[in-house]
């Protein structure tokens, strides 16, 4: 499916609602922008732990998500103080 739109004065973009439907994009999530090949790939992202950026072993926690490693670092630091 291919929709024209004009980018906006502040370099923003609609994305078409059939679109947002169809890959569950809700407002306020996170899209992954990138270029490929010449081409811009806008994608829904995937969850990151807020530390170190992986997409391993991840806990929801009041919104946000951190990894198992990091829950261990900072529960050894707790610990130590």
């Amino acid at each position: 499916m291919i929709n024209t739109k004009r980018i906006r004065k502040s370099g923003a973009i609609a994305i078409p609602v059939a679109m947002r439907r169809d890959l569950n994009i809700q407002p306020n999530d996170a899209v992954d922008v990138m270029e490929q090949n010449g081409s811009i790939v806008i994608k829904p992202s995937a969850p990151r732990c807020q530390f170190c950026s992986s997409q391993d072993e991840l806990i929801r926690l009041k919104g946000r998500y951190i990894c198992a490693p990091c829950i261990n670092v900072a529960l050894k630091e707790v610990r130590e103080k």
